[in-house]
């Protein structure tokens, strides 16, 4: 029935139209979520009956080949954590590490290490995540360049843990080290976002 299909169609339910059964099927859990949010079995008193007790039986999101790989990676607009998208996903979070990993291989996701966390970020984003603490660092070398001491001087730090976080920076190309042991701020066209956290 083309009014049938007109409607399923404008919800973006996915369906298959079935001849010999005179019937359509429906399919994969992202099919059913939009079933139940405009509450469609209800029209039919059995059939809510039926739906409702089928669709609160599902456990676990059953995702379709592709299908989570595909939603993570819209996500990845803004930084997130492996374990913030298994939350949201309802999947484990080594499941999600595979997929964000599969991502990276592929060179559509950037990986970065901020407190001993992971954030993640879509590349075309153009984003390279700090922390704050490493963006204070380049915002100490914005007007001066400076040496390590001076650096480990100004946050009250040894000399060790100032080199290792401004060879972090160097290796994100966002300062550099001048041939007379001074460090220098780049000039980036990529947004910094420094998290918190």
């Amino acid at each position: 029935m083309k009014l049938i299909e007109t409607i399923l169609d404008y919800f973006k339910i996915s369906h298959k139209y079935y001849p010999g059964e005179r019937s359509y099927v429906i399919t994969h859990k992202e099919n059913w979520d939009k079933c139940a949010k405009i509450k469609i079995a209800n029209l039919h008193p059995l059939r809510k009956i039926k739906f409702w007790k089928v669709y609160n039986s599902f456990k676990e999101e059953h995702y379709r080949h592709n299908y989570l790989k595909s939603v993570i990676l819209n996500q990845l607009i803004k930084p997130n954590t492996s374990y913030k998208l298994s939350l949201k996903f309802n999947r484990s979070q080594a499941r999600i590490y595979d997929v964000l990993m599969l991502l990276k291989k592929e060179k559509k996701i950037n990986k970065f290490r901020v407190r001993s966390k992971d954030y993640w970020i879509r590349k075309d984003q153009n984003i390279i995540i700090i922390s704050k603490l490493k963006q204070n660092y380049i915002n100490f070398l914005k007007h001066a360049n400076k040496t390590t001491k001076e650096i480990s001087r100004h946050f009250n730090v040894n000399w060790k843990s100032s080199f290792r976080r401004l060879k972090e920076l160097e290796k994100l190309e966002l300062i550099q080290r001048n041939k007379d042991k001074t460090w220098r701020k780049l000039n980036v066209n990529k947004k910094v976002v420094a998290l918190w956290y």
